[in-house]
């Protein structure tokens, strides 16, 4: 069993242990490291006219307007549009500030809750401190499947604030505007407040969305969240780097005299160190979407003075590098997702460059001690992980479409925009890596043993000609495809796989019957 399996169960069973050194001398708090942990506070001013311009609903709301729209009721991620089958069906209903209380599907356009579906049953069930929480919805009389409308209404607002409370935070940083500081210390108290409150929701998108809330007890059900469809994204670091951001405002000790509560070690404890616990919670499989979550861990670390933090989601890193990278650095699930989870340890090994830990701390796991962390030197396979994918691009530019392989044909699609990363902010920015690249000047010929993948390639300019051979072992996100083949000539991908997919195709897609492969039937 991998070592982080084995200090889940620890981190459970000695969770103070958390916020005390090896030395079980010196508690450290947020106090003891610096704010804003990662130093960089400037935008440019096109960037800083932007962020104002879209938070500038939320700007103009009185105070107890702003507060209220995060609701104490639990929310839900995945809800479909029961009046039309159109679309990616659970990923449909949107939500819009003008509108605050109501959902409209993006496909038909209808609005929700309405007298049509009306959500006139209602769900108890204990909340997380134990009260009696009520959820209403609308069930199909066919097929007996549950609508949240109004869960739906919650989350959307709830995930807008925690865009909102952002750059709030990173507003304030940059110009001094007390006024910011203060709204974004509103919202994670408020925040901070409701999360306790919550409880996860289980679904699928594919399965028509979320038919039920589950209650606290152990084990979650993989697919489930409080504020997300998944654990993985869990833990908000922006609420920990806006936290960060407005540390020193003097507006959170301001809070906290009109409230007559601590209002820092509200949202350090009831926010932010919750929200790591309940993803402790899970049991991990070290997958593509794993070093997201460490990121938003080191975050939440670096917040509120939580070594600990730190040390887990580097160690879950390592192991996660050693054991799912191929010897030739491709990622175990090929295609696409080796870009995004290269990505991944790019922002996490921005987020750690240069951490300290407190004089004298020593993790009481791993015995590890902290001291300028230098990436390059602890994570030194992942240079090839950069380098490696590019040796098996197609002529046009692109990756060959084996298993899930987004943007197959630079022919047929658009090249795609780079996405923002979602950790953009207070240092985590940097260069990532290119998904396409311009068409090649000549093709050769090639094997990756480690991944089990080769390519015969000839020809130069628009002459060239590429057929590709995968014998990839399954893992997560690659087909049944084994010894699938596949040709690129004539500046099109002439005998592609399907790719990804979120239509109905997605089962067909995967099987060995949908594949150029050898397929031997009884």
């Amino acid at each position: 069993m991998s070592l982080f399996l084995n200090k889940i169960t620890l981190l459970i069973g000695a969770a103070a242990l958390l916020s005390v050194s090896t030395t079980m001398s010196q508690v450290y708090t947020s106090a003891d490291f610096p704010h804003p942990s990662f130093g960089i506070t400037e935008i440019e001013s096109e960037e800083l006219t932007e962020i104002k311009e879209s938070t500038q609903f939320e700007k103009d709301l009185a105070e107890t307007e702003l507060v209220n729209l995060i609701e104490e009721n639990s929310m839900a991620f995945w809800v479909s549009c029961p009046n039309c089958e159109g679309g990616f069906q659970g990923g449909l209903l949107r939500w819009k500030a003008e509108e605050a209380n109501k959902v409209y599907c993006h496909y038909c356009g209808l609005t929700y809750p309405n007298e049509k579906y009306p959500e006139n049953r209602v769900q108890e069930i204990h909340n997380g401190t134990g009260d009696i929480q009520k959820l209403s919805y609308y069930e199909d009389e066919r097929d007996k499947q549950r609508y949240y409308f109004s869960a739906k209404v919650r989350n959307a607002r709830f995930i807008r604030l925690l865009e909102v409370v952002y750059n709030f935070a990173r507003i304030y940083a940059a110009t001094g505007e007390i006024p910011y500081a203060r709204r974004a210390a509103l919202l994670l108290n408020r925040m901070a407040v409701v999360y306790p409150k919550l409880l996860p929701h289980a679904g699928l998108p594919n399965d028509g969305g979320p038919s039920r809330f589950t209650d606290l007890s152990l084990p979650h059900e993989y697919y489930s969240g409080k504020i997300w469809d998944w654990w993985y994204a869990e833990i908000p670091w922006q609420c920990a780097e806006a936290y960060d951001l407005i540390y020193s405002s003097g507006e959170l000790e301001k809070l906290s005299k009109e409230l007559g509560v601590d209002v820092k070690e509200r949202i350090e404890n009831d926010l932010l160190r919750k929200s790591v616990e309940f993803v402790l919670e899970f049991s991990s499989i070290l997958s593509n979407a794993e070093i997201n979550t460490m990121t938003s861990m080191v975050a939440v670390g670096r917040a509120i003075g939580e070594p600990s933090y730190v040390h887990e989601a580097i160690q879950r890193a390592k192991e996660l590098l050693q054991w799912h990278f191929f010897r030739d650095g491709i990622w175990m699930e090929f295609s696409t997702y080796h870009f995004d989870v290269v990505e991944q340890y790019l922002s996490l090994m921005r987020s750690v460059r240069g951490y300290s830990d407190p004089s004298g701390y020593m993790d009481p796991i791993y015995g590890t001690h902290f001291n300028k962390f230098d990436p390059d030197q602890e994570f030194p396979q992942l240079k090839l992980a950069q380098s490696s994918i590019y040796a098996i691009f197609q002529p046009d530019g692109f990756m060959p479409s084996t298993g899930d392989t987004k943007y197959n044909d630079r022919n047929w699609f658009s090249p795609p925009g780079k996405e923002i990363s979602p950790f953009s902010g207070s240092g985590m920015t940097g260069p990532g890596l290119n998904e396409f690249l311009p068409p090649l000047m000549n093709s050769i010929s090639g094997i990756l043993p480690g991944t089990d993948y080769a390519w015969l390639g000839m020809g130069s300019g628009t002459n060239q000609m590429q057929v590709g051979l995968n014998f990839c072992e399954s893992a997560g996100h690659v087909h049944y495809d084994g010894l699938n083949l596949s040709i690129f000539a004539f500046g099109h991908q002439l005998l592609p796989d399907l790719g990804y997919t979120h239509t109905k195709m997605r089962w067909w897609s995967w099987g060995t019957m949908a594949h150029n492969t050898v397929l031997v039937m009884d």
